[in-house]
């Protein structure tokens, strides 16, 4: 009778054992498996929604940093010259001319991109006549200019005794 009972003990054994690893295997360790999944997918959204979240307080930032500085930008803006119409930089170049009292013929402006295409402007080729003086004040205003202005090629020689004959390029920025 013992032997019985005690067999009776060892296969209940072995059954509560084999129930305990099956019940373990087919719904513990998925169910494992699956809360750790859905817990670095929560993450994973927690992280995204943060970055949301800065992303949405930087932009309301910026926007509040460009009503404060609209009428700045505008100012900006209006250094450059509007590249299809020139109007405004060829009469400010006639009025600096003419205040110097100097002749000035200016080219046609070609338009031109830097390399990465980030900047446009405007080249003039122009050409001046009168005194060193005149030249130089003429120069000087187009160097003070209300415009982003760069001077090349500049040539001068003497045409008579009290004139000189002035020949430069210059490249203004235009938008």
């Amino acid at each position: 009778m013992k032997l019985v009972s005690a067999k009776k003990n060892l296969l209940f054994l072995i059954v509560f054992t084999v129930a305990v690893f099956a019940w373990l295997g087919l719904v513990i360790f998925p169910l494992i498996k699956e809360i750790k999944e859905t817990s670095e997918e929560f993450i994973s959204i927690k992280g995204n929604l943060a970055a949301l979240e800065t992303k949405i307080k930087n932009s309301a930032i910026l926007k509040e940093l460009y009503l404060n500085n609209q009428q700045n930008f505008a100012k900006i803006d209006a250094l450059f010259v509007d590249s299809k119409v020139p109007i405004n930089f060829v009469n400010f170049l006639k009025e600096a001319a003419d205040s110097s009292q100097l002749s000035i013929k200016i080219s046609s402006p070609s338009f031109q991109e830097t390399e990465d295409g980030k900047q446009s402007f405007l080249s003039f080729y122009i050409s001046l006549v009168g005194s060193s003086l005149e030249i130089t004040r003429f120069l000087a205003k187009l160097e003070n200019a209300p415009f982003p202005v760069e001077i090349q090629n500049l040539k001068m020689r003497k045409s008579t005794e009290d004139k000189i004959d002035s020949n430069f390029s210059i490249k203004v920025f235009s938008k």
